[in-house]
């Protein structure tokens, strides 16, 4: 795991490597380490892929990056296309259909990727299947960053 403090994201997608916020790092570390305990194979991909991941700042994370909480339009297989919430367990998202755990083979493979961007990730039925990144159509930490950034320009000018 490489920890940046000035990067933004979007220099380090065109090396294939994945964005996690420095915020979300200890929750997937958890999530993956209690999946490693139960020698899930999901585990195993998601710890990997946090080895490999560019640790950023929340304030320094674009809008386009996949983090928990994030809102993303994907394209499965170009054949049909989905909107889901990642998260950290169903039960994390008042819709639990809409929940897209974040410990699943899409949710891993999805995890740090950039509007854009595809995916290849190993399904459940043990094929490899591709997935198109076509928007972030929300993400908390970038909602947090406008509404902070708001509210300072509005107490400057009070």
């Amino acid at each position: 795991m490489l920890v940046v403090d000035v990067v933004r994201a979007g220099r380090g997608s065109e090396a294939g490597l994945p964005f996690v916020t420095s915020r979300d790092l200890w929750a997937l570390r958890a999530i993956a380490r209690s999946r490693l305990e139960a020698s899930d194979p999901v585990g195993r991909a998601l710890a990997d892929k946090l080895e490999r991941c560019l640790v950023l700042p929340p304030g320094a994370i674009a809008s386009g990056v996949v983090t928990l909480g994030s809102r993303v339009v994907l394209g499965l297989g170009g054949r049909h296309t989905q909107e889901r919430v990642l998260v950290g367990a169903e039960q994390d998202h008042l819709l639990p259909r809409l929940a897209l755990p974040v410990a699943t083979p899409l949710g891993t493979a999805v995890l740090g990727a950039v509007a854009g961007s595809s995916v290849a990730f190993r399904g459940s039925d043990g094929n490899v299947e591709e997935v198109r990144i076509i928007e972030v159509a929300g993400q908390p930490v970038a909602a947090r960053q406008a509404a902070t950034t708001d509210e300072e320009v509005c107490h400057a000018h009070a």
